[in-house]
């Protein structure tokens, strides 16, 4: 599973939302990117500020060179 938990930095009173995937097996580079690309559908392309844990898929050059032309997200 991968999943998200956003909070509006502009409207904090409106309280969390959370978005997750669902998958069999293992999360890959391409797998994420397109979760991710998901979740800026969900969150309507707010900015979001994504922290990762050490998953190789999360550091790898393709997922630093897509987050790279992405103006919506920090990793």
């Amino acid at each position: 599973m991968a999943g998200a938990l956003g909070y509006h930095s502009t409207d904090p009173d409106r309280g969390a939302r959370l978005c997750f995937h669902l998958k069999p097996g293992s999360y890959d580079t391409a797998g994420l990117i397109e979760v991710l690309e998901q979740m800026k559908v969900f969150y309507h392309g707010e900015r979001v500020v994504l922290v990762w844990d050490g998953l190789s898929a999360h550091w790898s050059r393709a997922m630093r060179a897509w987050a790279a032309e992405q103006d919506w997200i920090t990793l």
